[in-house]
């Protein structure tokens, strides 16, 4: 007999680990994207998603439709009602609470455990500003969340109108602190809910020697090692748009959060610059 925990779907993904996904909403970040890319996660995991919709009633002219995607994506026929989500083996809270962001978010980060937090950020050029960093930064130093920043104007790696994942490219800056492992954790449990995603990943390191990665750590993986002498958040920029990358991945300790914007001074000016969504893993 079969290991039900090794059941796939008949779509490429797979039903092994769902994933735990909070994903606020607030003023200042692009509305649709970060929830697509949140309900992708679920969708292919089987797994939760908490929408918290902070913002004010002034702002709230735009909404997001999780049966409207759904429908659009293939999963759900034209016409569905809300029970028929459940019936994907998805679960789905939408919580609508105007302002107090960081109560709210706080308040929910406290009561239950979330694998990934999914947020999005307004860039403004010109400016070198991050909208809503307040928000990002406030929840990485007080709750050392794993997070998927989705800065405005970058390449999604979820399609709008099919819902299609591409993960061809990853970029993964590799020190010896912050450990790197708990970022390739986290690309394994990626790769086991998207089976039919294999992407190359491509590791960058500032330094002489490439820091030690466990074997079992690669397993599976497309790996190649780049180092380079100096300037890591260019580097790491230019090789995103270089490899015409779908994802870059950073371990964070979020020790510099103290003093420095986000999750870190080198995190800050990637998500500045990235033209893809960046998830910083939190390290204990």
């Amino acid at each position: 007999m079969q290991d039900p925990s090794e059941v796939h779907t008949d779509n490429g993904y797979t039903q092994e680990e769902p994933l735990n996904i909070i994903h606020p909403i607030h003023e200042q970040s692009e509305l649709l994207l970060p929830f697509l890319h949140a309900l992708a996660l679920v969708y292919a995991s089987k797994g939760e998603l908490e929408v918290v919709d902070v913002r004010k009633k002034s702002h709230k002219h735009e909404n997001v439709s999780i049966r409207k995607a759904l429908e659009q994506w293939g999963a759900l026929p034209r016409g569905s009602k809300r029970e028929d989500v459940g019936m994907l083996g998805i679960k789905i809270k939408k919580i609508i609470k105007e302002g107090g962001s960081k109560k709210e978010i706080g308040k929910r980060l406290r009561r239950h455990f979330h694998d990934i937090c999914v947020i999005g950020l307004t860039r403004q050029r010109g400016i070198g500003g991050l909208f809503g960093q307040d928000l990002a930064e406030y929840l990485v130093q007080y709750f050392r969340q794993t997070t998927l920043y989705i800065p405005s104007g970058v390449k999604p790696f979820v399609d709008e109108n099919t819902g299609r994942v591409t993960l061809k490219n990853i970029i993964m800056p590799v020190a010896e602190d912050p450990s790197p492992e708990p970022s390739f954790q986290m690309l394994q449990r990626i790769l086991q809910v998207f089976l039919d995603q294999s992407p190359k990943v491509h590791g960058i390191h500032v330094g002489e020697i490439f820091p030690y990665i466990s074997a079992a750590s690669l397993e599976g993986i497309s790996w190649r090692e780049v180092l380079v002498q100096e300037g890591v958040h260019q580097s790491i920029v230019s090789m995103a748009i270089q490899e015409d990358a779908d994802l870059i991945i950073m371990s964070t300790n979020g020790r510099d959060t103290l003093s420095q914007k986000i999750v870190g001074s080198v995190t800050e000016q990637v998500l500045r610059d990235a033209p893809c969504p960046v998830l910083a893993v939190a390290v204990e």
